[in-house]
């Protein structure tokens, strides 16, 4: 395991990852699962989830229970359900053997390729596998673990990073400024801004959870909700949206999840950053209740 102080510069991230996992379209379904995993684990115990990288592997773990690991063409995705059962079927599922997760639990173990024909099946049981090992039997979050002590930060940033990017051919930094970030190309390293900013890569899951948390996972803007729309298998999926640009941030920032932040989904965030200045929520607002009209002169 890496020095998980040097791991909190992406780039770090971003080289080792590269190694075990050089092929880009690999590494996306990877990457892609990670911080999927990582966002709705963040949202069920905030204290008690971490992602540790290896040199060969990435990590994620809930407590102490590993719930995604993936190292070189290969993937183990662990889930609630009994293997033989839809959607548990065919020679990639295997029984997972935790004895503090009750029975059945299963998991896929097999060539991301493999994994990202069927991964769209799994992602309910595979919340579910997160919520048995992220809750109490009160219902209550687990309290804390001590795999958070090498969670790497740098990891999660690269991940988001590369998942935005339209250019995923694994050329270095090619991808780390977006758009509707910052006009500098440089990308900002932990213990400057990059754990604190949550805007188009979500930097800091932590401060995602926790605006989540108070706000909501529907739009504030226009009300969208992935799960009544499209059915639980989504459920969570919206963007954070930075209200205070970029731009404006010092060093000594520090990001308050419910002041500073709001959950917006991905239409009302790319109209906010759709001109510069970016739109604020009340104008963002006002064009979608009016259809972008303005009130014409009668002369």
């Amino acid at each position: 395991m890496f020095d998980p102080r040097a791991l909190a510069d992406p780039s770090i991230a971003e080289g080792v990852v590269a190694e075990f996992l050089p092929d880009p379209r690999h590494r996306l379904v990877a990457l892609r699962q990670l911080v999927t995993s990582a966002d709705y684990a963040a949202t069920v115990a905030p204290a008690a989830w971490g992602v540790t990288l290896y040199r060969d592997i990435f990590r994620l773990n809930v407590g102490m229970v590993e719930v995604l690991v993936a190292g070189e063409d290969h993937i183990r995705f662990n889930c609630v359900g009994m293997r033989g059962v839809e959607p548990f079927v065919g020679p990639r599922f295997q029984m997972a053997d935790y004895r503090s997760v009750p029975n059945p639990k299963c998991a896929f173990v097999g060539p991301i390729q493999k994994f990202a024909e069927v991964s769209a099946s799994l992602q309910a049981p595979h919340r579910r596998f997160i919520d048995t090992v992220g809750r109490r039997k009160s219902g209550e979050p687990v309290a804390g673990s001590r795999m958070t002590k090498s969670h790497c930060e740098g990891l999660i940033t690269y991940a988001r990073a590369f998942i935005a990017s339209p250019d995923r051919s694994g050329g270095a930094t090619s991808y780390w400024t977006a758009g509707d970030e910052s006009s500098s190309g440089t990308p900002y390293i932990e213990g400057g801004r990059i754990a604190l900013q949550v805007n188009a890569f979500e930097r800091s899951s932590a401060a995602r959870a926790r605006c989540i948390e108070h706000h909501g996972r529907s739009c504030v803007i226009c009300g969208f909700n992935s799960r009544d729309t499209y059915g639980e298998d989504v459920e969570g999926l919206i963007h954070v949206h930075h209200i205070r640009p970029l731009s404006e941030i010092g060093e000594s920032y520090v990001v308050d999840p419910i002041s500073d932040l709001r959950p917006v989904c991905p239409n009302c965030h790319a109209v906010i950053h759709s001109r510069n200045p970016q739109y604020s929520l009340d104008e963002v607002a006002t064009l979608l209740k009016t259809g972008g009209r303005r009130k014409r002169s009668l002369w």
